[in-house]
């Protein structure tokens, strides 16, 4: 795993239309990433999202004190993409959702 506080520290080069995403699938550039799925009490559900939820390091305000070291699972890559308007109400720091991105590159990869 590759905590939020490790790959904000390396996403300092990041354009402003540039996001972090986290996956456990082998991704390559200019790969396009779905809808992400609604997850409730630690459980994926089929329920679908209008977006792909994504980490916006720009909104994640004093990550020095999140809570989310160790919570995501996989490489990080660096994405583009349009952020969709919605009632989704994301859970963690910086969490916003985009219409189909793109990968842009691996950032950083999963720590076994």
């Amino acid at each position: 795993m590759v905590s939020l506080r490790e790959a904000l520290l390396a996403a300092s080069d990041l354009g402003d239309d540039e996001y972090l995403r986290w996956s456990p699938d082998n991704l390559v550039p200019g790969q396009q990433i779905p809808p992400s799925n609604v997850w409730f009490d630690g459980n994926l559900t089929d329920e679908v999202l209008p977006g792909t939820c994504v980490i916006d390091p720009r909104q994640t305000g004093d990550f020095s004190a999140c809570d989310l070291d160790g919570g995501y699972m996989g490489d990080v890559y660096v994405v583009r993409g349009e952020q969709v308007v919605s009632d989704y109400a994301p859970d963690d720091p910086g969490e916003v959702l985009l219409r189909w991105p793109i990968v842009v590159r691996r950032l950083l990869p999963a720590k076994i």
